[in-house]
């Protein structure tokens, strides 16, 4: 066998060696003048270059390849012509961007696929392959089913090396995946687990364990997301530079979750400088620039991340291209809106009204915290609720830290003022005697702030609390019991988690108005560690003064673990109004001052604090009636309610108000 079908043969198998060998069979072919051997040479360099990821020398065998777009190119048989326009296409793709010439070719290899036999089957799977890449990666057009519908008869061929399939499959589920097509996406798969695992494909296996890192990190699974980096790191090869670039890419996206950004940056800066080294070709260096790029924003170097992208621009196809210009206006947006900027929300608006226009669900793919807080911060203004929704929802995003009521929550509960679950915005109806100690339970968890990991309620004090009096067997099967009708209740997989001896609901899933009011009062009270976050505070202040009734679970009596749940969060928002309130005066911000003094005096008409504030402010705004109706409504409720004079300090303020 001559070195050409040697080394294609190889490249077929995923042989290492095939590089080498069709090297030593262009080169044969060069000094021999065989014109056919040139073209084909060169063109399974392209095509195995490709499958492994080195583009060195790519350019220059694309030189040869372009013989095929003369009149009469030396071809005659149809693997030969499968074979060279497979590897046009990829220079078409990748570095010919604007060559007309690219609809012309796709129609003839379709045209070549579409013959029922006489095709190598190798080949052609390799052409499908690559003729993937040309269909419009977010959505399974027709283009790409027809490909598929093509391929599917040749899948059972005994000639077909368990390499060159394993490949096409990688393809096509990730085909799939970018359509949000979940059905097609878990059947390749398992087709293509199943196909390594019988056959001993690494590289197959690593790849499965890569893309799972990334499905797992998109979701906000990091135990599995370092479970699956674990299997790709055992399963990677460590002479293949493409392989450790991913690496890279990966481990950046793990760092970044787990917040050590410095890291990220290293590793964002090493798998672009390994993309420069294989001569990665414009589009896929362009992609690891706007990689690098994304983690410098997180660094809150948006000058240098913008810059890196106006960098990649050039190097990219027209689609992402203009994502990449998408990216850029909403990294301003956001920066906009998180300084106040009034033109902010219509730069916002804009950005998502373009991806809603072209139905673009792939922003900041790869880095899902910054894309699910733009989610966040259009929900907040209200812009394109819908698609937003619908981004969050098919990307599987994970809510952020602080995400609001708007965020679309699985399970919201009101447990302030009332006590009301919702599922998917529907409020449930928990009726009959059957479903009053579920909805207990679910009531102590609320009132315990038993709404994270961190805060899990041992199973212990929850039994005391609600089965305080049967007998020493029977309240742990009540509270199994009790739990399993909880779940079949709220109707939501993974709400409530009962792990190591303690029970929590999963703050990714369900949303508490409790846990957000306990936030907002933290970060009011918390002042001394949030400097230069007044905007935040301001928020904070304002999500707190639309808070009607802070009584938890409302005005109905409650049990006595309640009772306390309910003075300690009146402690809280005590506290968080006075020291906000004393920040306020600090900064001689009367008028806020005044809002939150007197939110402070509704919610808690006893709290003398509060009116000391009001007295304070009216007199530094030289309002000293509004003073003395601050001082002489304290002084009527403290008497009438609870039969007692103003303080002492209450009286000292008294004093300072002009008489008129």
């Amino acid at each position: 066998m001559d070195p050409l079908c040697q080394g294609l043969t190889l490249s077929h198998a995923g042989h290492a060696g095939a590089m080498a060998l069709l090297r030593e069979a262009h080169a044969r072919s060069l000094e021999l003048h065989d014109e056919r051997g040139v073209l084909m040479s060169a063109a399974a360099l392209v095509l195995t270059s490709h499958t492994v990821g080195n583009f060195r020398d790519m350019a220059e065998m694309l030189k040869h390849v372009a013989a095929l777009k003369q009149p009469a190119p030396a071809l005659r048989a149809p693997d030969d012509e499968l074979l060279g326009r497979t590897a046009l296409l990829i220079g078409q793709l990748y570095v010919d961007l604007d060559d007309p010439d690219t609809d012309a070719n796709v129609a003839r290899l379709l045209a070549l696929l579409e013959q029922p036999g006489g095709l190598d089957v190798n080949l052609r799977l390799a052409a499908a392959r690559i003729l993937l890449y040309f269909v419009e990666p977010r959505e399974l057009r027709e283009l790409g089913l027809r490909v598929n519908a093509l391929v599917l008869p040749h899948l059972t061929d005994n000639a077909l090396q368990p390499h060159r399939h394993g490949q096409w499959l990688l393809r096509w589920r990730s085909c799939a995946g970018y359509a949000k097509d979940p059905l097609q996406e878990a059947a390749a798969t398992e087709s293509a687990r199943a196909l390594a695992e019988r056959h001993g494909l690494r590289d197959v296996r690593f790849t499965l364990a890569f893309d799972e890192v990334g499905h797992s990190l998109n979701g906000g699974d990091l135990r599995r997301a370092e479970a699956a980096l674990a299997d790709a790191e055992a399963l990677v090869d460590p002479g293949s530079l493409r392989e450790l670039m991913l690496l890279d890419v990966t481990r950046m996206r793990v760092a970044l979750i787990k917040g050590q950004v410095d890291d990220a940056l290293f590793r964002a800066v090493r798998a672009r400088k390994l993309a420069v080294e294989l001569q990665c070709p414009g589009p896929m260096l362009g992609a690891y620039i706007v990689n690098e790029a994304s983690v410098r924003l997180l660094l809150n170097d948006g000058v240098g991340a913008r810059r890196q992208m106006e960098e990649a621009i050039p190097l990219l196809p027209p689609g992402f291209a203009q994502e990449v210009r998408e990216m850029i206006a909403a990294m301003l947006a956001s920066e906009a809106l998180d300084r106040e900027d009034p033109r902010g929300r219509e730069m916002m608006a804009l950005v998502w009204a373009g991806l809603r226009e072209r139905q673009f669900y792939d922003s900041f793919d790869g880095h899902p915290a910054f894309k699910a807080r733009i989610c966040m911060q259009a929900l907040a203004q209200r812009i394109e609720v819908e698609f937003v929704t619908s981004v969050i929802r098919k990307c599987g995003l994970a809510p952020p830290a602080n995400a609001p009521e708007t965020w679309p929550w699985r399970l919201r509960v009101y447990a302030l003022g009332r006590f009301e679950v919702q599922r998917d915005g529907v409020p449930l109806t928990a009726e009959g005697k059957g479903q009053r100690k579920p909805m207990e339970l679910l009531r102590a968890l609320i009132a315990h702030g038993a709404t994270s990991r961190e805060r899990g309620l041992p199973t212990g004090e929850l039994i005391d609390l609600l089965w305080p009096d049967l007998e020493a067997d029977a309240p742990k099967a009540s509270f199994d019991m009790t739990l399993m009708r909880l779940r079949k209740l709220l109707q939501v997989d993974g709400a409530l988690t009962l792990a190591e001896g303690r029970l929590w609901l999963d703050p990714a899933l369900v949303w508490c108005d409790v846990t957000a009011f306990e936030r907002d009062c933290h970060a009011l009270t918390a002042l001394p560690e949030a400097p230069g976050k007044e905007a935040e505070l301001s928020a904070a202040a304002r999500r707190l003064r639309l808070r009607r009734d802070l009584r938890l679970f409302g005005s109905t009596s409650v049990e006595g673990w309640a009772t306390l749940a309910r003075e300690r969060l009146a402690t809280r928002f005590a506290n968080a109004i006075t020291a906000y309130g004393c920040h306020l005066e600090e900064q001689a911000a009367w008028i806020a001052a005044i809002a939150l003094y007197g939110h402070g005096a509704t919610e808690d008409p006893l709290a003398e604090p509060f009116y000391r504030g009001l007295m304070r402010s009216h007199l530094a705004l030289d309002q000293p009636a509004a003073a003395m109706r601050s001082f002489q409504r304290c002084r009527e409720l403290l008497a009438n309610v609870l039969g007692v004079p103003p303080s002492r300090e209450t009286l000292a303020l008294l004093a300072r108000i002009p008489q008129a």
